[in-house]
């Protein structure tokens, strides 16, 4: 009994330490992502919807081809570090994720440099995106709640103060998407900077590097990286290729209307990435968990019903008049979103406690689905095939999320580390 007790003490306090990271995080996140729509926005106003097309392109394949570097050992991180106590311990694995880090994005970012037909600025959303991944995996799985909190704020809030500075610069200098892509790679480079000089990550001083470490992180991230690829191909392959198929004034106004997701995930998003290194670290209480993904859904879902049917009048209000949504294609979307938010619960799950083959095998079927529906309703229904594509894609994802959660062994208690695969 006095076991039990005690285990039942250790699962309350760890819950606790997570409902406080949690509402740090989400609360940071919350500024972060007003800061983030207030950037995207002023783009948008900065640009007008053909030249924030090009954007949209940019960021989008940016965001594809990124999520390699950006995903396998960082992710990794996340995941080994939630069980190792000692700070020697996790200072070799921090030092052989980012080592590991390192290779791959040189890799990636030749590769990018040698195919003639991505421009170069691509390769500055894949530098920017693999800091930003690197940093904030490194720092929760650590669990420095508040120092991923500082720089989800801090990030976004440069990326808006700068676009301000465009915004209201000189008027005689023709602005255009590359000085934002620029302020992109600017912001989090600052911010990482200022705070490793003055709050530096003390585990890293003593640099050890071990081969075979380096080799288990790789192995655990690869097919993570290759679930995110598939994940992303499914968020972001309807602005490539409705860039394609339309032209970039058709998806401006798409992409203005695609932000919407941002408020909508921004619960389900905090709460996933904090999933991942406490399922895999501690025993957890399933009713106190139960209730806070209860929550956090429940929240994202009333702001998908909101944004869904004020879509068309926030993003004229918001952007200016010269972009222009359907109700029905803000609807699509805005559902989409709550989908997509439940399924990554189910993934944090997952991931959580060793599946990552289980989600990447998923994720894969949900991409190539999504390709399927992209190409052909597309090129015959432009942005509103493309919102319909985005939604069925979305219900198929979130079908082979749950198909891999019911066939694992933590159906039975899916807050209990299993670690298989």
């Amino acid at each position: 009994m006095k076991k039990l007790s005690k285990w039942g003490n250790e699962c309350l306090k760890m819950f606790k330490r997570f409902m406080r990271g949690s509402l740090s995080i989400a609360t940071s996140n919350g500024f972060s992502k007003l800061f983030a729509i207030g950037f995207v926005i002023i783009a948008g106003r900065l640009l007008g919807p053909q030249a924030y097309g090009n954007l949209a392109f940019i960021l989008s394949i940016g965001a594809i081809i990124s999520t390699i570097p950006a995903i396998i050992f960082p992710q990794a991180l996340l995941w080994r570090l939630g069980f190792i106590d000692d700070d020697n311990s996790r200072g070799e694995v921090v030092v052989s994720g980012i080592t590991g880090t390192i290779i791959i994005l040189l890799l990636i970012s030749i590769i990018v440099i040698i195919i003639p037909n991505i421009p170069w600025l691509v390769l500055i959303i894949v530098i920017a995106d693999t800091l930003t991944y690197l940093f904030i995996n490194i720092h929760q799985g650590l669990l420095n709640y508040k120092k991923v909190a500082f720089f989800s704020l801090t990030r976004n809030l440069f990326k808006f103060s700068l676009v301000l500075v465009l915004w209201f610069g000189s008027n005689n200098y023709e602005w255009n998407y590359s000085h934002v892509v620029l302020i992109y790679l600017l912001a989090p480079m600052l911010v990482i900077t200022t705070l490793e000089i003055f709050l530096p990550t003390s585990i890293i001083n003593d640099l050890k590097f071990d081969c075979n470490l380096l080799r288990q992180l790789g192995l655990y991230g690869l097919p993570i990286a290759g679930s995110s690829i598939a994940i992303t191909v499914l968020m972001r392959g309807d602005v490539v290729l409705l860039e394609y198929f339309d032209g970039e004034t058709v998806t401006g106004n798409y992409y203005a209307a695609k932000q919407l997701f941002i408020p909508i995930m921004l619960f389900p998003v905090a709460l996933k990435g904090l999933l991942v290194p406490i399922i895999s670290g501690k025993h957890l209480l399933k009713d106190e968990w139960s209730k806070s993904i209860k929550i956090v859904l429940s929240i994202s879902a009333f702001l998908a019903i909101f944004a869904g049917f004020s879509g068309p009048f926030l993003v004229e209000k918001i952007y200016g008049p010269s972009f222009q949504v359907d109700q029905s294609l803000t609807l699509m979307i805005s559902v989409s979103a709550w989908i997509l938010s439940v399924r990554s619960i189910i993934e944090a799950i997952l991931l959580g406690n060793g599946y990552s083959l289980r989600t990447f095998v998923a994720n894969l079927c949900a991409a190539f689905f999504s390709l399927f529906l992209y190409l052909n309703f597309i090129s015959a229904y432009g942005s509103e095939g493309a919102a319909q594509a985005l939604l069925l894609s979305s219900i198929f994802a979130l079908i082979a999320m749950i198909l891999s959660f019911i066939s694992s062994e933590i159906i039975k208690n899916p807050f209990v580390n299993n670690g298989e695969n």
